[in-house]
C-alpha cells in the first residue's frame, strides 16, 4: 500500500444578498488571497496559479503545487463555492483551512469530506 497523500473537499454556502455580481464569491483577487493563505499556513510551495473570471460572473481560481494542487470554483448566484486542497503533505489541518475561509467570507455552512489517495494494488 503506497500513501501519496490527501484531498480536502469543501462544499461551501454563504450569506449573500441575491446579487451575484456583488459576491464576495465573484472577486477573484479576494479569491487568490484565500488560497494563497492557505498555502502559506499548509506549508505549500505554489508554482503557478490560474484564474479565470466568467461572465456575467463566477470565478474559478487553480494553484499548481510542488505537492499537488488547490482549486476553487464558484457560483455566486448560489452563494455556494466548491474548494479542493490535494496534498502529498499529509501535515495540513482542514480546521486551519476552514478558519482561514471564515476569516474571510461570511460562512452559513461547511461540509469537509476528507479522501486519502492509497493505491493498494495499482502501484507497487
Amino acid at each position: 500500500m503506497i500513501d501519496l497523500g490527501k484531498v480536502a473537499l469543501f462544499e461551501v454556502a454563504v450569506k449573500h444578498d441575491g446579487e451575484p455580481v456583488t459576491s464576495p464569491l465573484n472577486k477573484p483577487n479576494l479569491l487568490k488571497k484565500i488560497l494563497r493563505e492557505i498555502s502559506k499556513v499548509c506549508k505549500l510551495t505554489v508554482l503557478k496559479t490560474s484564474t479565470h473570471q466568467f461572465e456575467p460572473y463566477g470565478v474559478t481560481s487553480l494553484f499548481l503545487l510542488s505537492e499537488s494542487h488547490l482549486s476553487i470554483h464558484t457560483w455566486p448566484e448560489h452563494g455556494k463555492f466548491a474548494m479542493d486542497v490535494y496534498s502529498c503533505n499529509n501535515n495540513y489541518s482542514e480546521m486551519e483551512i476552514e478558519n482561514i475561509i471564515r476569516k474571510y467570507l461570511p460562512v452559513e455552512h461547511i461540509q469537509i469530506e476528507i479522501k486519502n489517495r492509497v493505491f493498494k494494488d495499482i502501484i507497487k
